[in-house]
C-alpha cells in the first residue's frame, strides 16, 4: 500500500519548481564546499559504504516489522504502522505541492565514483521510482521512524536499525539520491511521528 501511495502521488508531478530546485543545489554545494575544505574529498570505501546503506530504504521497514515478529513482539505491529505510515505519507502528501527533481537526475550532479551498488541503485530508481524528489525524503523518514520504533521495545536492535537509518541519510546526500534539506526534514517528520505516538 505504501508503495500505490508513493506511485499515486508521482501522477501529481507536471513540472519542477526551477527556483526551489537551485536553492537546494545551491545549498548542498555551500555544505560539499565548506566539508571539503574541512575533511578533504573522502575515503574510497566510504563513498562504497554508503551506496550499499542506500540499498537499506527498500527492505527496512519490512526488516523493522520482521524484527518486532523475531523478537516475539507482534502485538505491537500497530504501534510500528501508527509511527511509520503517517511519517512517510506526510513526505508524498507534498509532492504535488512542492515539485523538484532529484539530484541524481540533474546533470552533473552525480559523485563520479560508481561501482555495483551504484549501478543496481541508479537501476532500481530510473526502472521503480517517480523520478521525482519527495521534499521531505521518504527514504529518510520511513528509515528513521523504523528506528525509532524498534528502540522502544529493544535498545541493541533499535541502536542497529538506527546505525542503517543514519547510514541511508547520510548516503542518500553524499550519493545525490536527496538534497540535504530533504533528510533534515525527513528526520524531523520521523521524530514528530514518533513523539506523537509515544505511549
Amino acid at each position: 500500500m505504501m508503495l500505490v501511495a508513493y506511485w499515486q502521488a508521482g501522477q501529481f508531478y507536471t513540472r519542477a519548481n526551477e527556483e526551489v530546485q537551485r536553492a537546494l543545489v545551491r545549498f548542498d554545494e555551500n555544505l560539499f564546499r565548506f566539508l571539503r575544505s574541512r575533511f578533504g574529498a573522502g575515503i574510497r570505501w566510504l563513498s562504497t559504504y554508503f551506496e550499499f546503506s542506500y540499498l537499506f530504504c527498500y527492505p527496512m521497514i519490512p526488516l523493522g516489522v520482521g524484527a518486532l515478529y523475531l523478537m516475539h513482539l507482534r502485538d505491537h505491529t500497530g504501534q510500528f504502522w501508527a509511527v511509520v505510515l503517517p511519517a512517510t505519507y506526510a513526505c508524498y502528501l507534498v509532492l504535488p505541492f512542492l515539485q523538484v527533481l532529484p539530484p541524481w537526475v540533474l546533470r552533473g550532479h552525480m559523485p563520479e565514483r560508481g561501482g555495483s551498488f551504484r549501478r543496481v541503485n541508479l537501476w532500481i530508481n530510473r526502472h521503480l521510482s517517480i523520478r521525482v524528489d519527495t521534499f521531505p525524503s521518504a527514504h529518510v523518514a520511513a528509515a528513521v521512524a523504523t528506528a525509532l520504533t524498534l528502540l522502544l521495545f529493544s535498545p541493541v536492535v533499535g541502536l542497529l536499525f538506527m546505525w542503517l537509518a543514519v547510514s541511508i541519510a547520510i548516503g542518500c546526500v553524499v550519493r545525490r539520491y536527496h538534497y540535504t534539506l530533504d533528510v533534515l526534514l525527513g528526520v524531523v517528520l520521523a521524530l514528530l511521528a514518533f513523539l506523537f505516538n509515544l505511549p
